[in-house]
């Protein structure tokens, strides 16, 4: 009787757990039958999804791991450095100690130049003509040598005519302001000495045929001359330039040549070569 009884309170109840256990495993049939055959094919053959190919060509092209925004509560997979093999160090070389100098050693060069200009001498009309050469530093600094020559006209005292002629020359420093400018300008300065001579002769200056000079009298002289010059860079290597010196000379002591006791009749003025010179100049190099 018991018996009976039990079987019939728990056949309820069986049969309730046996639904629910059908229902169970269609919902498993309707989940499965909703996925994509690809995706179960690909799953089946241990194939990567389409989500994780494309991961896989992002990592590829950036090198950076792809993470998807849309997951929560997911840590990104930790990408480890890669160990960079470092080659052995080799033995360093001596290091030399470069020389270093006052004058820069590049970014300069030099020039030759003649010049012909105009100047007075004892307040005569006098041709002058000079030469120099100069080395260049930085493009704005020459430093070198300067030579000059000039012989006055003639000027008639009683039955002769008398005229000047010398030469200086010494050390030429020579700034020069934006040399690189097409048109620019230097301040030469000489410094060094030389010599004059006066001489004369009883025939016509200017009959060449028959002109026999006869020396006088000599005075030799510090000088000093400073000046601007205008400059033209026609070419690279050529540049003309018009100048303005003027010329300082220690006070002028004529003394007769040798074999000449007679002090001639033309008077020389001890600052005779002080005063103004104009020219042009011609200068060739590597500016």
């Amino acid at each position: 009787m018991w018996m009976v009884i039990s079987a019939m309170a728990v056949s309820p109840m069986l049969a309730q757990e046996a639904d629910s256990t059908k229902i169970e495993k269609q919902q498993q049939i309707e989940q499965v039958s909703e996925e994509p055959v690809d995706q179960i094919n690909d799953e089946a053959a241990g194939l990567p999804s389409e989500e994780e190919q494309v991961d896989q060509a992002i990592q590829q092209a950036t090198g950076e791991v792809w993470v998807d925004e849309a997951i929560e509560g997911e840590e990104p997979p930790v990408v480890e450095e890669a160990v960079v093999m470092q080659e052995p160090q080799q033995q360093s070389k001596p290091v030399y100690r470069e020389v270093q100098t006052l004058m820069p050693e590049s970014g300069g060069g030099g020039y030759g130049a003649f010049s012909v200009g105009y100047t007075t001498v004892n307040d005569l009309d006098a041709l002058s003509m000079g030469v120099r050469g100069a080395w260049i530093i930085g493009h704005g600094f020459g430093l070198g040598i300067a030579g000059e020559g000039f012989t006055s006209d003639f000027t008639p005292v009683e039955s002769d005519y008398y005229a000047l002629s010398g030469g200086y020359g010494g050390l030429l420093i020579e700034p020069i302001i934006m040399g690189w400018f097409p048109v620019h300008v230097s301040f030469p300065l000489v410094l060094g000495g030389g010599g004059m001579a006066s001489y004369s002769t009883n025939s016509d200056p200017w009959d060449y045929d028959n002109l026999d000079p006869t020396f006088g009298e000599y005075a030799v002289f510090f000088v000093g001359e400073v000046g601007m010059e205008l400059e033209f860079n026609m070419v690279r290597f050529f540049r003309l330039s018009l100048y303005g010196n003027y010329r300082w000379t220690s006070a002028l002591e004529m003394n007769p040549m040798d074999g000449l006791n007679l002090i001639t009749p033309y008077p020389v003025a001890k600052d005779a070569l002080n005063g103004w010179s104009f020219g042009m100049r011609f200068k060739f190099g590597s500016f």
